[in-house]
């Protein structure tokens, strides 16, 4: 490979700088739904110790909540996908909503080490551009690994 002058080596970095971006927005992203998933799964266990009848606290979301009465403590309705709820036990619930957040453990692990693989890149690349030896060229999104 032929020796990349100042600016091919400042192109390249900055294709490794918004690949770790965008990768970090991911790794936000999941941190989210990770929390969120746990937020739903805490709730479904409160109700599934809960009685028809029973006076709860009902989260609406950002911290906001709202007192109501049971109608049923034994099914809850709970998302499937494509925006489609099913209603079924609590603890059915909570084993769906366990392995989505495997998934999602799984993904943001993943997300971590491509993002320390471009890190590592990135430093090679430095390291190389000052010590005149080629820089390795970036991969397309999802190439990293």
């Amino acid at each position: 490979m032929a020796q990349m002058n100042e600016q091919q080596v400042q192109q390249i970095a900055e294709q490794f700088q918004a690949e770790l971006q965008s990768l970090e927005q991911q790794q936000e992203q999941l941190t989210e739904y990770l929390n969120e998933l746990k937020q739903t799964q805490d709730a479904i266990e409160t109700l599934e110790d809960a009685e028809a009848g029973e006076k709860v606290l009902l989260p609406l979301g950002s911290g906001a909540f709202v007192h109501a009465r049971l109608d049923e403590a034994d099914t809850v309705l709970a998302p499937i996908g494509s925006d489609i709820l099913a209603e079924e036990p609590p603890n059915k619930a909570i084993e769906r909503l366990e392995s989505r957040r495997k998934e999602a453990k799984n993904a943001q692990q993943q997300v971590q080490q491509n993002i320390q693989q471009i890190q590592q890149r990135l430093q090679n690349l430095i390291s190389q551009a000052q010590g005149g030896q080629p820089p390795e060229q970036p991969e397309g999104p999802g190439q990293a690994g």
